[in-house]
């Protein structure tokens, strides 16, 4: 079957871009999934992890502007995919460490909503304390890290709750 066949190539093809990103090789796994993207019917599942794989790849190059455009890819076409929180998470993540706040808040809003019981969950209340620590927003970054320290007690995660929340009241 013509179909079944080409479905294998496309993993044959996605296998080596993965292979290219492991030894580090970014531009040609970046070429790969480039070619792969305009060969992979719009419906083909592996589009996911190739947009994925893609957006990684740009993020190992500095290229977070069209990281994030894959990863934004990934949250139309795949909302419910396997990768869409971790590339919300990364796409939040990006705005933080551009020191865009409020976008980081707003997609950590947006994660909370989609995926709340999402593993990367408590990261994303992490990181929205951070938030709004750094625009000096103590009251909501306490009342987020609370709830985290009450949720992750003894964990890593709440560990760094509790961090975070001694030095707002002593920094």
């Amino acid at each position: 079957t013509a179909h079944a066949d080409s479905r294998h190539a496309l993993a044959a093809r996605f296998k080596l871009a993965t292979i290219q990103f492991r030894d580090e090789d970014y531009q040609r796994a970046l070429d790969s999934l480039g070619e792969l993207l305009a060969d992979a019917p719009a419906e083909e599942p592996l589009r996911e992890k190739i947009l994925m794989l893609q957006g990684l790849a740009y993020f190992q190059l500095g290229r977070e502007s069209e990281a994030d455009h894959a990863f934004s890819a990934i949250l139309a076409a795949f909302p419910e995919g396997l990768t869409s929180s971790s590339a919300l998470f990364k796409m939040m993540h990006h705005y933080a460490r551009n020191e865009n706040w409020n976008q980081s808040i707003g997609l950590g809003h947006m994660f909370m909503d989609r995926y709340p019981g999402d593993p990367l969950a408590g990261r994303v209340q992490l990181l929205q304390s951070l938030d709004h620590l750094e625009l000096g927003d103590f009251g909501l970054a306490r009342d987020l890290l609370g709830k985290l320290l009450d949720k992750d007690t003894g964990s890593d995660l709440g560990e760094k709750a509790l961090f975070l929340l001694t030095w707002s009241f002593h920094g």
